[in-house]
């Protein structure tokens, strides 16, 4: 006797957001301007739901609009290089002013935290030396001595994200994610949080590639949302929008962000895309 199939577990996107809830802590995947799920943090932003603690691998427009919008009160993220463009700006305020609480990590300590709440134990073990100039900022980590070398180690706490976000090139029916570029700790964030939804440039029958594969044993319901990334880039498909984020930036810093935000709350995903084009060319660099 053969077992059963494996669930199908496409739903629409706003029943995916629908089970996000003030106060989770919301993981967002991506690296960089690379598959953010940029498309469903503007479902998000439809919805009422604050208080939200965000975990992210680095700061970028999915994760400052939520700033801005006042839908986080706190951040935890891996502190960044310097970029031409510098921060974004709701996150530069943010650092500022203190107005949530910003956690600083290093990508060894925030895959560790993630690690840990993986394995279900009090810590996870990372080098001293692997905190860089961010071990100095915190003073709620714990420095042990390996039992076997006697070198420094820092204990990270667990990291338990309620919510994972993901957006990745391709999926199947049955939540079986692949990604084809820098996966960054997306599969870390998938197998430790409570729910995983992702969205997905396309839904396939076979995941064909040599990408990164997260089961879908890990994955609650996957979303299909061509361009769910944009104004990010989601290789080979679409490169960084650079117009719109500085058409973004600009509103921030501006104070327009009230005025941003209307074109970001059109009715449907298409329309949002098709608004949110002709800003960028309005405001590419190239005049394009």
């Amino acid at each position: 006797m053969s077992g059963s199939s494996p669930p199908d577990k496409v739903i629409s996107l706003t029943e995916a957001i629908a089970e996000i809830r003030s106060g989770d802590r919301v993981a967002l995947g991506g690296v960089q301007m690379s598959r953010r799920p940029f498309g469903a943090v503007r479902q998000l932003l439809l919805g009422e739901v604050v208080g939200l603690e965000i975990i992210t691998y680095s700061v970028c427009i999915d994760t400052d609009v939520l700033l801005a919008d006042r839908r986080a009160s706190s951040l935890r993220y891996v502190a960044p290089r310097k970029t031409t463009l510098g921060p974004p700006p709701a996150f530069a305020d943010a650092l500022r002013t203190h107005s949530i609480q910003i956690v600083p990590e290093t990508g060894a300590s925030l895959g560790g935290g993630l690690r840990a709440a993986l394995a279900k134990v009090a810590f996870f073990p990372i080098r001293h030396a692997d905190m860089g100039d961010v071990g100095t900022e915190r003073d709620d980590l714990v420095v042990i001595e390996c039992p076997y070398s006697g070198v420094p180690l820092v204990a990270v706490p667990p990291i338990r994200p309620d919510v994972a976000l993901l957006h990745v090139q391709a999926a199947d029916r049955h939540g079986n994610l692949r990604i084809d570029t820098s996966a960054g700790l997306d599969q870390e964030m998938a197998l430790s949080a409570g729910k995983t939804f992702a969205t997905a440039e396309t839904i396939v029958d076979d995941l064909e590639g040599g990408g990164l594969v997260i089961s879908g044993r890990h994955v609650d319901a996957v979303v299909e949302l061509p361009y769910g990334a944009f104004p990010a880039a989601c290789l080979p498909s679409y490169k960084w929008d650079l117009g719109y984020t500085l058409a973004y930036y600009d509103a921030v810093r501006e104070g327009q962000f009230d005025l941003f935000r209307e074109s970001l709350a059109v009715r449907s995903y298409d329309q949002f895309l098709e608004a949110s084009r002709s800003r960028s060319q309005e405001q590419s660099p190239s005049g394009a």
